[in-house]
């Protein structure tokens, strides 16, 4: 299953490199990507992009342990513009449409939500 998001949606990923498995949490109440920019991070050279990279690889290894395998070997943020691999492993094809995609009953999956308290 893939799941995709309007760009107001609230919620976020990380997808585990092993078993593929994604936790979701709210990305307005997780204190990593709910943080504002700190003052000196200029938003123009680079140094806003820099930020961001390393503000997404503090929340992927802030995850607890896989609910499904145990590991904690998360490598994707999802969002709205970041989407996961399939089950399988492989990526999303280009041009792709939702049309392409298989349509899978809701309730037949299982879905890990993710609450952090704030720090």
């Amino acid at each position: 299953m893939v799941y995709f998001f309007w760009a107001d949606t609230p919620i976020a990923g990380a997808q585990c490199s092993h078993c593929h498995t994604i936790l979701w949490t709210n990305l307005r109440t997780h204190p990593i990507l709910s943080e504002s920019v700190p003052a000196q991070v200029a938003t123009h050279h680079g140094e806003y992009r820099r930020y961001y990279e390393g503000k997404i690889a503090r929340f992927l290894s802030s995850m607890p342990p896989c609910p499904h395998c145990g590991k904690r070997q998360f490598d994707r943020f999802i969002n709205n513009t970041q989407f996961p691999r399939f089950p399988s492993g492989r990526d999303i094809p280009e041009g792709i449409t939702s049309a392409d995609l298989i349509k899978v009953d809701p309730d037949s999956t299982l879905v890990y939500y993710v609450t952090v308290d704030p720090v």
